[in-house]
């Protein structure tokens, strides 16, 4: 996949915009499934769902006064655990505001259109209705759980959209299954995930049950953006209409980020930029046919 592929193709259009500079490669997927099946089981939610937390969880131990289990599960994850580093990392630059993955308002979002409909506002009022509603012991989790994204993936997934007969089934988003997660204790049943494992004993191949996690060497929007020719990126035709939604002076350059958080932030207007564009011509075709009719 390459960024921003087929964006101009009109049967790859999308109703509404999206944020996802490979979204055409969701048509790719759902046509090799449908090629074999009409219905696929997604993975989606579970890493939500197990997300590890070890220090909320040892904060409401101290809370309710549970010693015995504080003194029996805390000194047996500090001995397990790999390194304390980057947790220890992790909190400092929160505490100094220094963390890149800390939610920032975007400032490129063109300041009237933001002051008209009181963006900034709005935004962080979201973000406080979700620190007020925080779990007790999976405050990440359960947050992640509200997230917008949701329903756009479930919309995408959708026949209307992906033009293939294919239907998607979320087992781990299963609502008892979800109040069963949120109900456990995060150690030891989500460290390295050990519920899956155990669940799995004797289910799947022994090499497999207990391969470390393997995620990917860097993030692929990231890493198309540091290979040679991805300039052409910050030099496109900007559609006239984005001024009204987007400051384009203040959109960083997107060749070279190598911050996965800022980069999915500032490739954003990028996406809009191009939806407009496809939209546009789509209005047109769609025209020019009324007219030859």
């Amino acid at each position: 996949m390459r960024l921003f592929d087929r964006w101009t193709d009109p049967e790859l259009s999308s109703p509404e915009p999206v944020d996802d500079p490979f979204f055409s490669g969701l048509f790719d997927q759902f046509k090799m499934i449908a090629a074999d099946c009409r219905v696929v089981l997604s993975g989606e939610g579970i890493d939500n769902l197990m997300h590890f937390e070890m220090w909320p969880y040892a904060k409401d131990l101290m809370r309710r006064g549970d010693w015995r289990q504080f003194f029996a599960e805390v000194p047996r994850y500090l001995w397990i655990r790999l390194s304390p580093w980057p947790g220890v990392r992790r909190r400092v630059k929160d505490l100094f505001g220094m963390d890149p993955m800390a939610p920032a308002f975007p400032r490129w979002i063109a300041p009237d259109f933001a002051k008209r409909l009181n963006l900034e506002a709005r935004w962080k009022t979201r973000l406080r209705d979700l620190a007020v509603a925080a779990h007790p012991i999976h405050p990440e989790a359960h947050a992640s759980l509200a997230l917008p994204q949701w329903s756009g993936m479930f919309q995408n997934e959708n026949a209307s959209v992906t033009r293939y007969p294919v239907e998607v089934r979320h087992p781990f988003l299963d609502l008892r299954l979800v109040d069963y997660l949120l109900a456990l204790p995060p150690f030891p049943w989500f460290y390295e995930k050990v519920l899956l494992r155990e669940a799995m004993a004797g289910r799947i191949p022994e090499s497999v049950r207990v391969r470390p996690k393997t995620p990917l060497t860097s993030d692929p929007l990231v890493a198309q953006l540091q290979t040679p020719g991805a300039e052409w990126v910050d030099h496109v035709h900007w559609c006239a209409e984005m001024e009204q939604f987007v400051n384009r002076s203040a959109i960083p350059r997107l060749n070279g980020v190598k911050a996965s958080e800022q980069a999915g932030s500032a490739v954003r207007p990028f996406c809009l930029n191009f939806w407009l564009q496809s939209a546009r011509r789509v209005r047109y075709n769609l025209h020019a046919e009324a007219s030859n009719a």
